[in-house]
């Protein structure tokens, strides 16, 4: 019993540290970050490395880019220009420069992230550098981005296509994980990685919400009422077993549930980036997505 209690001290602990941190992340939104504070890798999708080995990650809650250095040692935390709660892509060139698009408009920056140029269009989700290296609107579709440093011509961002690896100046290769990135040598091994303080993966949206909320209901809430209607029915021999046995089947159901959820959210998702800009299709997939969205809840 005393087992459980603990149990149950670090689910309502675990849930309210998860709901701190999303008023936390709402709070970064409207009035930033510092720029020392190391953050979590929620939404963690868009990176690239600068011309000096420093390797740049673009994380959507909050809305920053994080930087670290060639060894993996965290050093800043940027605003992003995407905005609201999405993240950024990221891409860089042979001079130096970093490209980090966001929701219509993309700016430039160098190493210490200083502002050197910036772009505002309407709808374009592809760029490419021209003949003299400047960043300009490309197709709607475009060719795939490169997985290096761009020189003139290449495509840095593009709709539909997305890197998961990084060819770096110094010969070695940065391949995206799950919640993190490796850089490996030429021959490789293995020689950094790029990640947040183990301490903050609890916190990683949206992951944290689906665990912490489900697991805190499961222990407070749901095993408690269960163990009061089963002692009503059974001896006190048998009630462990039969509860524990309830527990193990609600949380398959659940976690089968979540799985096929996910799946079609995925296979949604897919189908509606994959519409051309213009198709008909799209509106109404957003549309079904949303209702859909809405009433799992």
């Amino acid at each position: 019993m005393t087992a459980y209690r603990i149990l149950a001290v670090v689910a309502r602990a675990w849930l309210a540290v998860v709901f701190g941190a999303f008023l936390a992340v709402m709070l970064m939104e409207a009035a930033g970050a510092p720029e020392w504070l190391p953050l979590p890798w929620s939404g963690y999708v868009g990176f690239t490395e600068g011309a000096d080995g420093r390797v740049y990650v673009s994380i959507s809650a909050p809305a920053r880019v994080l930087c670290y250095d060639a060894q993996g040692r965290f050093l800043a935390s940027y605003r992003s220009p995407s905005g609201g709660t999405q993240s950024a892509s990221l891409a860089s060139d042979l001079k130096g420069r970093i490209f980090c698009r966001g929701f219509r408009r993309l700016t430039v920056r160098d190493g210490s992230w200083q502002l050197l140029a910036e772009h505002r269009v309407d709808d374009h989700r592809a760029w490419r550098l021209d003949e003299n290296g400047d960043v300009v609107p490309a197709p709607s579709q475009g060719d795939a981005v490169v997985d290096r440093a761009a020189a003139p011509g290449d495509y840095i961002f593009s709709y539909g296509h997305s890197r998961e690896s990084f060819a770096c100046m110094d010969g070695s290769r940065l391949v995206q994980k799950w919640n993190h990135l490796e850089r490996y040598s030429p021959d490789g091994q293995l020689v950094a990685r790029y990640a947040a303080p183990w301490i903050l993966y609890p916190l990683t949206f949206p992951w944290a919400a689906f665990v912490a909320v489900p697991f805190a209901a499961l222990v407070c809430d749901y095993v408690p009422r269960r163990r009061k209607r089963l002692s009503q029915q059974l001896d006190a021999a048998n009630v462990t077993r039969a509860l524990l046995l309830d527990v193990t089947v609600t949380i398959i159901i659940a976690v089968s549930f979540a799985a096929v959820w996910l799946t079609i959210l995925c296979v949604v998702v897919t189908i509606n980036n994959a519409q051309p800009q213009g198709s008909p299709w799209r509106p109404w997939l957003t549309v079904g997505l949303v209702v859909w969205w809405s009433g799992s809840f």
